[in-house]
């Protein structure tokens, strides 16, 4: 048996836009042109950047309905509460003048085995969608980790000191997903078994 074979899949992250050369932000209107564009499964992350225009957290998910997904984080349901505690951050983000944009995710046709997804109308599979939505945090936590040390989100309330571990959210809830970038300085990762 061979050590191992290499695996690579070739994707991007594409910004959303509302209009030519305007990108979508959570405080975007849902257009028609939106709707129509985007009520489709998707793999999607929101990117939080700084007022400098560095990305300093994302959060990668994967929908059914692309449309209807961003809807909910833009108007949630008083009991939606993964997306009450995402558009808080939105509004906290955003008030502390960064910015939060939408982008979706293309790739290049790959094969595992018998699994072959040529292109992104086969994200109608739920199970196509969480293989690569999983693929995607891992690529995204070891990139990261090269670099920077990988938090999570705080659920409740602005942690006081930053070394001390974030509160935990179930593993399955999708919160979990993510990924805050602090400076350099910290040392500590956080993983969640």
């Amino acid at each position: 048996m061979k050590e191992w074979t290499p695996l690579r899949i070739s994707y991007e992250w594409e910004p959303i836009e509302v209009a030519p050369g305007k990108l979508f932000a959570c405080q975007s209107p849902l257009t028609k042109a939106f709707v129509d564009s985007y009520s489709k499964p998707a793999l999607y992350r929101w990117v939080f950047r700084g007022q400098s225009g560095v990305i300093s957290a994302a959060y990668i998910g994967e929908a059914e309905n692309l449309a209807q997904r961003v809807q909910g984080y833009i108007w949630p349901g008083r009991t939606q509460q993964t997306n009450l505690r995402m558009k808080d951050e939105f509004l906290k983000h955003m008030s502390s003048g960064g910015a939060v944009e939408l982008q979706i995710l293309r790739f290049e046709p790959f094969g595992i085995n018998n699994v072959n997804v040529f292109h992104e109308s086969q994200l109608g599979n739920p199970y196509i969608r969480k293989m690569m939505e999983n693929f995607l945090l891992a690529d995204h936590d070891r990139y990261t980790a090269n670099s920077r040390t990988v938090w999570r989100i705080r659920l409740r309330g602005e942690a006081e000191n930053p070394r001390v571990p974030l509160v935990q959210p179930d593993r399955n809830s999708e919160i979990s997903r993510q990924l805050w970038l602090p400076p350099r300085s910290f040392e500590k990762k956080e993983k969640f078994k």
